[in-house]
């Protein structure tokens, strides 16, 4: 509380206590008021014990993710002792960062030890999520011509780095395909308990060429995709190594 106190100085602490008595629009409005206008001329305003995610720690975790990721793809790119080496070094600059940024922020009392943590936790779900992936890699490709080299068939790509617990046993670079509804179906009837098959069979009737099937085109997904044969399609998975 000393820390906090500090930090907002009298005329915060003043302009917090305020907010005791109030409700409703009035409530809202005096907030509203701080966030655009600060308190006594000082803007912006730092809050005391409620930034749960440290903003400092995410941004910084995910640049050096981003660095660690491109080293591992050049050292693919030009195999040898001198890219190990860098791999290695980059990897430890990175626990080294993270640790400092940890211990720095708390022992300041900047934020609580959980905002740190969660901040580590967030990002790296943040880098290895599917959706942030096929996104980015959409955003990359939308203005490029589909006969060029760089573009590619698959809707992204995730590395999953060995600092993801407990899924460090599965580090690596994957593929995201998306898959055909009929191939999502027909999955999903292969884990079904017989009875349970056998009335979806008597009861409904499927076609491959039904309006549910996805049409790539009309969704402004490359040809490619559509002109894949049977063999390429069975072979197809959500998440490919």
């Amino acid at each position: 509380w000393h820390t906090c106190e500090k930090r907002l100085g009298p005329s915060g602490v003043q302009y917090f206590e305020g907010f005791r008595d109030l409700h409703g629009s009035a409530y809202w409005s005096r907030l509203m008021d701080m966030e655009f206008h600060g308190v006594d001329g000082k803007w912006p305003v730092r809050y005391c014990s409620d930034m749960i995610l440290s903003g400092h720690t995410f941004v910084m975790f995910l640049f050096l993710l981003g660095c660690a990721d491109l080293t591992r793809k050049l050292r693919l790119l030009m195999p040898g002792v001198p890219m190990r080496v860098a791999e290695v070094l980059v990897n430890v600059a990175v626990i080294c960062c993270v640790c400092t940024d940890l211990y720095l922020i708390v022992v300041n009392h900047f934020h609580y030890t959980v905002d740190v943590v969660l901040a580590i936790v967030m990002t790296l779900l943040f880098y290895t999520n599917a959706g942030i992936a096929i996104l980015t890699d959409w955003w990359v490709e939308k203005w490029e011509d589909t006969d060029d080299k760089r573009y590619t068939k698959d809707n992204g790509s995730i590395w999953l780095p060995p600092l993801l617990l407990p899924c460090c046993a599965f580090q690596g670079f994957y593929t995201v395909m998306r898959k055909q509804r009929r191939d999502v179906r027909e999955a999903f009837k292969a884990n079904l308990p017989k009875e349970v098959l056998e009335f979806v069979d008597d009861e409904y009737t499927f076609s491959d060429t039904s309006e549910e099937e996805d049409d790539w085109a009309s969704e402004g997904q490359p040809q490619e995709h559509s002109e894949k044969s049977q063999e390429e399609e069975e072979e197809e998975s959500c998440y490919s190594p």
